[in-house]
């Protein structure tokens, strides 16, 4: 399983976007394969991330981006679901 840079999470962009990355230690020269792992409903960062033994060989790029709306059966989304709380 691929390993995520020091600190897992980070918050950045305008929205405050939480995220999970792993860089690879060299990039490559043709281009480094990138891989985006999103999660569904009740994800986060984090649940994704067990598929990177999937392609761990390849040495990607990897982000896992997180839902930005809390879900109220946990976790997060990416859309607001009707009938739900917002906050």
């Amino acid at each position: 399983m691929l390993r995520s840079e020091q600190g897992e999470e980070r918050l950045e962009g305008e929205f405050g976007l939480r995220f999970r990355v792993h860089k690879p230690e060299e990039l490559l020269p043709g281009g480094t394969p990138l891989v985006l792992l999103a999660h569904g409903r009740t994800g986060d960062a984090r649940v994704m991330w067990f598929f990177s033994r999937a392609f761990q060989q390849l040495t990607p790029l990897t982000i896992a981006p997180q839902g930005f709306m809390p879900d109220t059966l946990g976790g997060y989304s990416w859309w607001r679901i009707e009938g739900s709380d917002p906050t």
